[in-house]
């Protein structure tokens, strides 16, 4: 299954809402996400899991990274 990525703020707050799966083929664009909003000053992030149907160690690994 593919990785979608969404990106929105809401109230000063920015969310990403990933749909699919969260695996070691995949978590690298979600790194590439999280990198490029921390990297331009976004430190409130909301990560939205609620779409995701398989979550695998890399993909927990980088959400405990971040």
């Amino acid at each position: 299954m593919d990785l979608k990525l969404g990106h929105h703020a809401k109230d000063g707050i920015d969310v990403i809402d990933i749909r699919g799966e969260i695996d070691m083929y995949t978590a690298p664009r979600l790194r590439e996400l999280l990198i490029n909003l921390v990297s331009t000053g976004s430190y409130q992030l909301v990560v939205n899991l609620d779409k995701v149907g398989f979550l695998d160690s890399a993909g927990l690994g980088l959400l405990v990274g971040a």
